[in-house]
Parts: structure tokens; C-alpha cells; sequence
């Protein structure tokens, strides 16, 4: 979000941004300091940084959050009357939600997809639970209620109008920045070196396991594909535990010379892994919800001109890769969904990589490309 405040920079409007910080990314204080000094004197950001609560007693501490931003809202409003409160995906847009419709300010919901369906169905939160019920109560009064609502996929949008939404609903799926993920000769020349690659097909997966990702099906299906393409390789880059991840392939009987593991690498070296890259991964567990969906990393690939491997019916992205020819789409999730799209991929590995990269990069830039979602924020500001 405070990449798109920067860009939405004018002359006239300041910007109030409230975030609650996690404990793993804490600044100093005189970091802090440093920082609001620069964001306000340089994009008129007026940051507000709060502490970000979770464990146990999650409801209790949660509600705490939100009674702490609602009232900093309504300070910030007695102050310096507001034209517009947005919020950014559920948990706060719930807090923003409800300090708009405490002190009657038109609302925007960023991001805006069914957050607690996706998390029940991928199994990290009980339909039974109060705090399950509680999110979707906030969901359903955001996406109805709202004034705007920026929502990650078409299939939202359609949602929303078919229950009867008041506001605007737009379609802004989760983009990336053009001039920061791009192709680099010279990134995919040096780590296909590090990695002991000529001209062998590398398929990455740069993502998470466990939740909404899957774990030992993700294994199951890169093994698979090794088998297909006897010559590829393939390169994982992760948080999760790199241990378990090579236990799983030897579990298997996986060549380990043609797996690749890296842990978390910084955000700014991502472009470089993807250009050393011939195909991407998606992995999303198999559930119905998953077409609301927006994963960051569809637009990082296609930005840095590599197709993509994603099952059916995730976001946009299978009919985007049919539609302009920039991924393989897989049925299933397993081997006989990976055979059944192998034609695809011949194509798509076999295809003559300037040409293959120009087409992605220009499919990225319409499909999740920044400038596209600036000018729908822009519109909407503009209204207020």
C-alpha cells in the first residue's frame, strides 16, 4: 500500500497511513523517526505505526487493535476532516470499516476478497469458530456496504454485483512494479552459472508451504516434472524448513543434483531467480475459494517474461495463460494434470525466448501491471 501512497503523490492531497508492525520487522526508534520525517516531507504520508497483536486470547487482543485504530482515526478526523478512509485486505479493512461508518466518511476496500472462506477452506481457521464467523459477518457488510471496492479478480466482482454491492466495484488484482521486476541478461547468465545450468529448462517456486500453499503435493508434482523433462532442473526459494523440503524428495526418490533450495532471499533478488528461469509455479491448495485469489508471484513472472505452470480455476491466471498463450494450465494437481498439459509446456520451453519474454512482459503490464491499478486508485480519489 505505501508503494501506491507514493506514486498517488499530488500537490494537494496528504495522506493518513496507519499500520499495525509486526514484532520480526521492528525498526528502532530512530529508524522510525527517520522514516516519517522522509515520507511526509517527500509524498505527504502521514505514517502511524501501532503495534500488531496475535496469540493467544487472539479476539480480546484483536478488538484492542481495533478500539486503538478507530480512535486514532477519529483524532486524525477532528483534526484534519476526512474525505475518504480506505483499508487494505480484511482484518484492518474491518477496523477501517467500522471507524467510517462510525463517523459517516465514504469507505474503500482495497484488496478486497472473501480472506476467512479462503482460510477455512485451506484449513487454518473453523467454520465453527466465532472468530471465523465474526470475519465473515465484516466481509460480507465490506464488500455490500462500501462505497469502493477494489476487488483482486473478475470472478469477486461478479460476486458482489449478483448480491447486490452499493458501491463501485473495481477489478485491481495484486500488481507488481514494472521497473522493479524485469528480465536481466546478465542475472540469468550468472545464477544458471551458480547453479551449474547451460541450457537445461529450470522451473522455480519461489512461494510458501502449508495454509493456502501446498506442502507434499507441491514436492510430488516438481518430481513429476523432472521426470517429464529428464534434462530440467528445478529451483525452490522459500521460507519453509529446507530440511523437511529435502526430506520430502528423498522420501520420493528425487534426483537432488536437479533440486535447487534457497532460503528467504531479498525481495530486490527475485527478478534475478526468475530470470534465470524457463517456467513458474503456482501452488495453491486445491479449494473452491482460490478463485478470488491474486497471487503476487503470476505478475512477477510474466513481468520478468517467463510463462507459468497453475491449475484450473485459480484467479484469472489459468484463463490469462490460455488467452494469450503465456502458461500451461493443469486440470489436477498431480501427475496425470501435469501429463495432460505437457503439449503446452513443449511449446512454451521449446519457444524462442525473446519472443516468449516480449509476449509475458507485455501480458504482465495489462494483467497486473501497477500503472493500471494507479489509475483505478486515481479514479477513485478523484471522486472524493
Amino acid at each position: 500500500m505505501l508503494s501506491y501512497l507514493k506514486a498517488l503523490k499530488d500537490n494537494y492531497t496528504v495522506f493518513h497511513l496507519i499500520t499495525y508492525e509486526q514484532k520480526k520487522y521492528e525498526l528502532s526508534l530512530d529508524e522510525i523517526r527517520e522514516l516519517k520525517i522522509q515520507l511526509l516531507n517527500e509524498f505527504n504520508i502521514v505514517w502511524y505505526p501501532m503495534r500488531y497483536t496475535t496469540g493467544r486470547f487472539f479476539l480480546i487482543k484483536k478488538a484492542t487493535s481495533a478500539l486503538s485504530g478507530i480512535n486514532l482515526i477519529r483524532k486524525i478526523n477532528q483534526k484534519n476532516p476526512l474525505k475518504l478512509i480506505c483499508g487494505m485486505a480484511t482484518l484492518a479493512g474491518t477496523f477501517a470499516f467500522m471507524a467510517s461508518r462510525l463517523l459517516k466518511i465514504k469507505y474503500c476496500q482495497f484488496t478486497y476478497e472473501p480472506h476467512s472462506l479462503i482460510m477455512m477452506e485451506s484449513g487454518k481457521m473453523s467454520a465453527t469458530s466465532i472468530r471465523f464467523k465474526i470475519a465473515r459477518y465484516f466481509e460480507s457488510k465490506i464488500g455490500l456496504q462500501s462505497e469502493y471496492v477494489a476487488c483482486t479478480t473478475r470472478h469477486m466482482v461478479d460476486d458482489l454485483r449478483k448480491l447486490g454491492a452499493r458501491g463501485k466495484l473495481y477489478r485491481i488484482p495484486t500488481s507488481v512494479d514494472e521497473e522493479v521486476n524485469r528480465f536481466s541478461e546478465s542475472a540469468r547468465a550468472r545464477i544458471r552459472k551458480e547453479l551449474g545450468l547451460t541450457s537445461e529448462p529450470l522451473l522455480i517456486y519461489p512461494g510458501k508451504f502449508g495454509g493456502m500453499y501446498r506442502q507434499r503435493e507441491t514436492i510430488s508434482l516438481l518430481s513429476e516434472w523432472l521426470k517429464l523433462y529428464p534434462t530440467g532442473h528445478v529451483l525452490i526459494i522459500t521460507d519453509f524448513d529446507l530440511k523437511q523440503i529435502q526430506a520430502w524428495f528423498r522420501e520420493i526418490g528425487t534426483d537432488e543434483h536437479k533440486v535447487h533450495i534457497r532460503g528467504t532471499v531479498p525481495l530486490k533478488l527475485i527478478p534475478e531467480y526468475l530470470s534465470a528461469s524457463d517456467l513458474g509455479l503456482i501452488a495453491y491448495e486445491n479449494f473452491d475459494s482460490r478463485k478470488y485469489c491474486s497471487p503476487v508471484k503470476t505478475g512477477e513472472f510474466l513481468m520478468c517474461g517467463i510463462p507459468y505452470l497453475v491449475q484450473v480455476g485459480t484467479s484469472e491466471d489459468d484463463e490469462i495463460a490460455e488467452k494469450y498463450g503465456v502458461g500451461a494450465v493443469m486440470p489436477t494437481f498431480d501427475a496425470s494434470g501435469l501429463l495432460s498439459c505437457k503439449p503446452q509446456m513443449d511449446q512454451l520451453l521449446g519457444e524462442d525466448k525473446i519472443t516468449q519474454r516480449n509476449r509475458c512482459r507485455l501480458a504482465g503490464e495489462n494483467y497486473r501491471g501497477k500503472r493500471n491499478a494507479l489509475q483505478s486508485m486515481r479514479e477513485i480519489f478523484n471522486t472524493c
